[in-house]
């Protein structure tokens, strides 16, 4: 369900929290490179994944595992319809936010907020130094010189849909971008 700031509300169930018993299966869902690109996946995939985890008789999920390219491009709809299927999905396997581990991917960060991050220059005009891996040559003469706190906020949309899924924003400082979930 949703609550009422619009976040996704996870089942109040949290399996994870107890160790499982002894010859009890663990089942960890990891699921990749899904790329929503339209709110309407949303219900499709969950319908073909819902049937499969029927066929394989698997009510119950300890940990989720989303790891990179949920999105296409990194735009808000496409991060909704992620939302939309976790929705679904949680309630059927009764995750709660603890239990669901997300990674971004390259198509999770917003190419615009990436490209408006540099800016063009004549070679020649550039007086400061040029750092390995900071700008972008075009031939010998233009070079694209990246702000690294502006491109730091290709982040941006992806660290809002991660609150929404774990209560807790996405840190956009690389050395920030850790966490350890003891299952």
């Amino acid at each position: 369900r949703i609550d009422a700031e619009g976040n996704l509300a996870f089942s109040r169930r949290q399996p994870s929290e107890r160790p499982p018993s002894e010859g009890e299966v663990v089942n960890v869902l990891h699921l990749s490179d899904l790329h929503f690109s339209q709110l309407a996946q949303a219900d499709v995939w969950y319908g073909q994944l819902a049937e499969d985890l029927k066929e394989l008789e698997c009510d119950r999920v300890h940990a989720l595992v989303l790891s990179g390219d949920l999105t296409q491009r990194a735009d808000r709809q496409e991060f909704e319809a992620v939302r939309r299927f976790l929705l679904r999905l949680s309630a059927d396997i009764r995750l709660s936010p603890g239990q669901v581990v997300v990674v971004p991917g390259n198509h999770d960060l917003s190419w615009s907020l990436s490209k408006a991050a540099y800016s063009f220059h004549r070679r020649e005009d550039y007086k400061a130094v040029l750092e390995e891996g900071r700008f972008i040559a075009h031939g010998t003469e233009v070079i694209e010189v990246r702000d690294d706190a502006a491109y730091q906020r290709r982040f941006e949309p992806f660290t809002e849909f991660y609150a929404q899924i774990k209560g807790t924003p996405y840190p956009i400082e690389p050395d920030a971008q850790l966490d350890v979930q003891d299952f």
